[in-house]
């Protein structure tokens, strides 16, 4: 009788293990030259992110993403302006801080949920004309079919300023 019931809990256990290593998601890789596709994006007008290069500038993403490294270059271009800065992630759960754009420490930890990379983060921050404390998440994933970078983000702010984006980016 123990022997049965031994056999039933290994079977048992075995067909769990199964279905759990059947459910989970492959990691994509995102390496790659990837740009907004504006169509195809959710972008609220914000301070953050002035109007004029929304409606005429360019976002570019290049990924390089090496095992659990991940950089990612930001290339922004409006008129006559051109900026680019680089950011490092690891997405095995290691925080890292990089700088944003206005200069300050962003501290960050990503980690694989499914088949999405979530990156949670956190720093002092220019919002509004003062420094605040920001909290945000991302959500990095590709679509079903690998063509298109959906990159969803929340920013929270002191004060209870949130600010959402939904970013879907191409391949030229």
């Amino acid at each position: 009788m123990k022997s049965a019931r031994g056999i039933a809990g290994l079977l048992a256990a075995l067909l769990w293990g199964g279905v759990a290593v059947q459910s989970a998601a492959p990691q994509p890789n995102f390496s790659g030259t990837w740009v907004l596709d504006r169509t195809r994006s959710s972008i609220p007008s914000t301070r953050e992110i002035p109007e004029w290069l929304l409606a005429v500038g360019e976002l570019t993403l290049a990924i390089d993403h090496q095992g659990a490294t991940l950089k990612i270059e930001r290339r922004v271009k409006a008129l006559l302006v051109e900026r680019s800065f680089v950011a490092t992630y690891y997405t095995d759960g290691r925080e890292v801080v990089n700088i944003n754009p206005r200069g300050q420490p962003v501290h960050s930890r990503s980690y694989w949920q499914g088949s999405a990379l979530i990156t949670e983060l956190r720093g002092t921050v220019e919002w509004n004309g003062k420094m605040q404390t920001m909290k945000g998440r991302d959500s990095l994933r590709l679509s079903d079919d690998g063509r298109l970078l959906i990159l969803e983000s929340v920013r929270r702010f002191e004060g209870d300023d949130t600010q959402q984006v939904r970013l879907t980016f191409v391949k030229p």
